[in-house]
């Protein structure tokens, strides 16, 4: 049984962890890219996208949620499961490889992956994981290696403090989730980083690694309430300082940066930036010992 929702211009699945939701993946993604004319693209896609459900479905258990969103020239596709701890590992094609961790997802599948990939790789979050794969016209004539956001920690910060955040509205926070990843993809990208400088980069690397932890367990807590039909939920989110100041850091950064782009790169929507703003206000009356607040923005 699997519910359904749309997510912008794309799609988002809950299914069982099961054998059976590999068929409804395969079914799901060649439809999507059918319906946006990347019929050349739907086989290599199916395939990538197989991979990662059945990885989810092996070694994760338990439900699972199948993402899948246009790009200009293809289309993303991830897989978000629960178990932020077992984290892929692309199994080596020759020579003697060490010992592979053994919490790790592992697999020959995700050397199929990394050959179909313009892109590909994972975020952890406190309670979930997200494996994607970008499959498009520009594709790398070399496997790839993953491009990596570790948010799990197994360690807790002792001054960290627990937020609330009540009533956020699911379209927001999907949208937010959504723009500020496309915001960052085209700062990664070599063809429109010619704005921001080597230190800003670095800068921009390390803000998304402190606070990977609460970005990433809310966006998937609102892809979860998404395929609930739920317009709005709340969640629980453990934050240090470090994590807190980041937070705020990285969103005043990105908004910024995104007018420094240039034609056709991601703009981020006045509500997201609202959305952001809200945020970051929300978790400072918090740190100063004031109680959650709804959130005020429609849904």
């Amino acid at each position: 049984m699997a519910n359904q929702e749309a997510v912008g211009e794309g799609h988002h699945q809950l299914l069982a962890g099961g054998p059976e939701s590999s068929r409804e993946v395969r079914r799901t993604v060649a439809h999507m890219l059918t319906s946006w004319g990347c019929d050349g693209l739907v086989e290599d896609a199916v395939l990538a996208a197989a991979e990662l459900a059945s990885n989810a479905i092996l070694h994760a258990g338990g439900d699972f949620e199948l993402v899948v969103r246009p790009l200009a020239v293809g289309a993303r596709i991830e897989v978000i499961d629960r178990r932020p701890d077992l984290v892929p590992t692309v199994v080596p094609v020759s020579g003697s490889a060490p010992a592979l961790r053994s919490n790790s997802t592992t697999g020959r599948g995700l050397q199929i992956i990394a050959m179909l990939a313009s892109r590909w790789g994972y975020t952890t979050s406190a309670s979930s994981k997200s494996v994607w794969v970008e499959v498009t016209e520009n594709a790398s004539t070399e496997p790839l290696e993953p491009i990596v956001v570790e948010g799990h920690r197994e360690t807790t910060d002792p001054d960290a403090h627990m937020f609330h955040f009540e009533s956020l509205p699911v379209g927001a926070a999907l949208s937010s989730g959504v723009h500020v990843e496309e915001l960052i993809r085209e700062v990664q990208l070599a063809s429109r980083t010619t704005a921001i400088d080597e230190a800003e980069s670095a800068t921009l690397r390390e803000l998304l690694d402190v606070s990977a932890s609460a970005r990433l367990l809310g966006r998937h807590a609102a892809f979860s309430a998404a395929a609930k039909d739920q317009p709005r939920f709340s969640i629980d989110v453990r934050m240090s300082p470090a994590a807190v100041a980041a937070f705020g850091e990285l969103n005043a950064m990105l908004t910024e940066a995104s007018s420094r782009l240039g034609a056709g790169a991601v703009r981020l929507p006045s509500e997201v930036i609202e959305f952001r703003i809200w945020l970051v206000e929300e978790l400072a009356r918090q740190g100063s010992g004031h109680p959650p607040t709804p959130c005020p923005l429609p849904d």
